[in-house]
C-alpha cells in the first residue's frame, strides 16, 4: 500500500511539473486487500478504453466482475480499434488503455501520454479452412507463407473487410506475404460483416479466414472448417496496460486506474486470465506476459 501510495504521489508530482519520464525503477505492487470508499467526492469509475479484439471476449465481463466485487469500484469500457482508442485516450476520455502491443500505444507513451506501459497478456489468431486445405496451409511455417500459399493457388479467402484490428493484422500479413489486395482478384471475398457472419460466409464457400481463436471455438459446432494455422510468432497478439497520464484531462481517475492496474497483476486476476476458456472450450485462450513495465 505504501509503495502504491508513493507511485501514485510520484506520477500525479511529476503531472504537475509537466509531461516528462515516469520512472522506470518504480515498481507496482500487488496488495492483498483493496481500498474500500474513504469519505470525500472520489470519483469511484474508472474508463478502460479496450481493443475490440478483447471486447469481443467474455474475458471482460468476467475480470469486471470479480473486481467490482471486491473493491468500491465500477469500469466502464469502451472498445474500438487500437488506433482508436488511443485518441480516445489523449482526449480525457480513458483512464487507462488496454491495447495491444504495437506503434500505436509505443507513441501513446513515448510521448508522455501514457505513464508506463505494462506487458500484460496474449492470444493468438488462427488461419481455418476448408479441411482438404487446398493451398496447404498446414505445411507453412508462418501465417505469411500461409497466405502466400493461398494467393499463388488463388484459392478462396474471406475477409471480414472492415476496420477492426483483426483487418489490420490481416492487411500486414499480406504485406508480409508480398501480396497485393485490390480490384481483380476474383478469390478474395470481402464479407463486410461481424466476424461469426464472415465465418459462416467462409465456411458456405470453401474458403480460407483469419480468425480469433475465441470467435472460431465458439461457432465450431455449426461449420465445418478446420484449423490449420495456430501458434506462429506472426499470428501472436500480446496486450498491454497503459494508464492514462493524470494532467490530459482533469476528469483523469488516475488513483483509481492504479487500483485497477494493481488487481490486475494479483492472483485473482492471473487465475481467471489462464483458466479462461478451458470450461467453455476445453483450452485456455490468454496467457500471461511478465507483466513487467516496457518503454
Amino acid at each position: 500500500m505504501k509503495r502504491l501510495s508513493a507511485l501514485l504521489c510520484a506520477i500525479l508530482f511529476l503531472c504537475a511539473c509537466g509531461r516528462v519520464s515516469v520512472p522506470t525503477d518504480v515498481p507496482i505492487t500487488v496488495m492483498t486487500t483493496i481500498p474500500q470508499t474513504r469519505s470525500g467526492p472520489e470519483n469511484r469509475t474508472v474508463r478502460v478504453g479496450v481493443t475490440q479484439l478483447l471486447a469481443d471476449s467474455d474475458l471482460l465481463l468476467r475480470l469486471r466482475r470479480a473486481f467490482e466485487s471486491q473493491s468500491d469500484y465500477r469500469l466502464e469500457f469502451a472498445a474500438s480499434a487500437d488506433t482508436s482508442a488511443v485518441a480516445v485516450a489523449q482526449s480525457g476520455g480513458a483512464d487507462l488503455l488496454l491495447v495491444q502491443q504495437g506503434m500505436a500505444a509505443d507513441r501513446f507513451v513515448s510521448v508522455g501520454d501514457g505513464a508506463q506501459c505494462i506487458d500484460w497478456m496474449h492470444t493468438s489468431l488462427i488461419l481455418a479452412g476448408p479441411a482438404d486445405d487446398p493451398a496447404d496451409v498446414r505445411a507453412s511455417s508462418s501465417a505469411a507463407e500461409a497466405f502466400s500459399r493461398i494467393a499463388k493457388t488463388t484459392s478462396l479467402f474471406v475477409s471480414r473487410y472492415d476496420d477492426s484490428d483483426l483487418c489490420i493484422a490481416e492487411d500486414r500479413l499480406w504485406r508480409d506475404a508480398g501480396v497485393s489486395i485490390g480490384n481483380g482478384r476474383s478469390w478474395y471475398k470481402a464479407a463486410r460483416m461481424e466476424m461469426a457472419g464472415s465465418l459462416r460466409m467462409a465456411d458456405s464457400i470453401g474458403a480460407y479466414i483469419l480468425c480469433e481463436k475465441e470467435s472460431f471455438l465458439q461457432n465450431r459446432d455449426e461449420i465445418k472448417l478446420e484449423i490449420l494455422l495456430d501458434g506462429t510468432p506472426d499470428l501472436r497478439v500480446s496486450y498491454c496496460v497503459i494508464p492514462v497520464r493524470a494532467d490530459i484531462a482533469e476528469r483523469i481517475n488516475a488513483s483509481g486506474a492504479l487500483i485497477f492496474v494493481e488487481w490486475l497483476q494479483g492472483d485473482e486476476a492471473k487465475r481467471i486470465i489462464t483458466t479462461y476458456g478451458t470450461d467453455s472450450y476445453g483450452c485456455p485462450i490468454y496467457d500471461l506476459e511478465n507483466m513487467e513495465e516496457s518503454q
